[in-house]
């Protein structure tokens, strides 16, 4: 049995972008919607700069090893170590926007939650590590114990 190869075509209309000539013609900072969702979040922290509510979740992503990620991609079929990440960075911008109270709150925010880490570390490069690694210390600053598998060594 053969496949045929995907075959792609963009409305002659839209030329692709999906979104509607009105739609295109609004910008800020001289980009539509369009030009935005296909910046990286890296990208986007930048030209978000004077916003701070924006910068901060983009932040989280940036910090887990997002960076990389456009805005406008859709995260189903991701992998599973990707959707991993998108999972603690939400966890870690619920702990930071409780946090503003103090430390009270976003110990709150955290202490009904169980993070269950199977290897967590596998296959993934040493700058991804440490990015892990200081994903999770904010986290246990959030209010989250660490917990340690007694059955391995």
């Amino acid at each position: 049995m053969q496949f045929l190869a995907d075959i792609e075509l963009p409305c002659e209309e839209c030329n692709g972008t999906r979104y509607k000539t009105a739609i295109l013609d609004v910008k800020y900072k001289n980009r539509n919607i369009h030009d935005v969702l296909n910046m990286t979040v890296r990208d986007a922290l930048s030209y978000f700069a004077g916003h701070p509510k924006i910068v901060d979740r983009l932040q989280v992503l940036d910090e887990v090893g997002l960076g990389y990620v456009r805005l406008g991609q859709s995260a189903l079929p991701s992998p599973v170590a990707r959707r991993s990440a998108l999972s603690l960075a939400a966890h870690l911008a619920n702990i930071r926007s409780s946090g503003g109270s103090g430390r009270g709150a976003a110990k709150k925010a955290a202490s009904r939650v169980l993070y269950i880490l199977d290897e967590p570390t596998t296959g993934l490069h040493f700058d991804d590590v440490n990015k892990l690694l200081a994903a999770l210390h904010k986290l246990i600053e959030g209010g989250g114990l660490p917990a340690r598998d007694r059955t391995q060594p």
